[in-house]
């Protein structure tokens, strides 16, 4: 995933940004807007894509004397058949999800 802000600036409720990810493959733009910062508890935002907006949100608290962080993902906006294709795939997403937390974790380790 790639994202590039809309407007230069700090992140702050409103702010867009361009992303560009992969989807089961395949190039999936959106347009990503932040929700929510509630630093240092609380991060948030929307993205949508041609087909739905998912909101993220990552909860931050102490644990085991470094970060814990759990992430809540939600669709608002799909078609109505959305539910069911992501409990047939839900292999493949949690998959997806995992890999991305993994990554998260990479990178906030080695900024330390």
């Amino acid at each position: 995933m790639k994202a590039a802000a809309e407007k230069p600036g700090p992140p702050a409720i409103g702010s867009r940004y361009t992303a560009d990810g992969m989807l089961n493959g395949k190039p999936n733009p959106s347009v990503v807007t932040v929700t929510a910062i509630e630093a240092p508890k609380r991060f948030a935002f929307d993205a949508e894509d041609a087909n739905s907006v998912f909101h993220h949100e990552f909860l931050f608290s102490p644990a085991d004397g470094g970060p814990r962080i759990d992430r809540n993902v939600t669709m608002t906006e799909g078609p109505f058949y959305f539910p069911l294709v992501l409990s047939i795939f839900k292999g493949t997403v949690q998959k997806n999800y995992n890999g991305a937390m993994s990554n998260l974790r990479t990178r906030l380790e080695s900024a330390q």
